[in-house]
């Protein structure tokens, strides 16, 4: 019965927010059967091993999620962000990708996203319409009829 439960909010959020994300998995997982998510980088180094540009992906079923990606700022507009998003899509693609995904903000990336192929499926106002927060989608390719 929920008339003896209580809300309260936690501020900031400490193991409880862990326990909700594992019970949200195990119940995600059992009703729709979701395999456990691929994560994998598509990195980018110099000579000396230091990281200068990378993708963090996580694929569910067949849906890639493109999760951060950060390119050096002095390393910008010289080719390495198509190439290393475009190994993160081969990667995808290798692990049963069809459709790619991934968000931006109206400071960041669109214009570059859009010239890869992605599209605007939706948007959000932040700060009072200062911002949008961009969601955009690829076609990696065809799904299996």
């Amino acid at each position: 019965m929920t008339s003896n439960l209580r809300i309260v909010v936690e501020d900031p959020p400490h193991e409880d927010a862990a326990e909700i994300t594992r019970r949200l998995i195990a119940f995600n997982r059992r009703i729709a059967e979701r395999p456990e998510p691929q994560r994998f980088v598509a990195a980018a180094r110099d000579d000396t091993g230091t990281i200068r540009g990378g993708v963090n992906a996580i694929l569910h079923w067949d849906v890639l999620f493109i999760d951060d990606f950060w390119v050096d700022e002095g390393l910008q507009r010289q080719g390495l962000g198509s190439r290393l998003l475009a190994a993160a899509e081969r990667e995808g693609l290798k692990r049963g990708a069809n459709i790619a995904y991934l968000d931006t903000f109206s400071w960041q990336a669109r214009p570059f996203y859009e010239k890869q192929g992605y599209t605007v499926f939706g948007e959000l106002p932040y700060a009072n319409d200062r911002h949008k927060r961009f969601f955009m989608s690829k076609r990696l390719k065809d799904r299996p009829t």
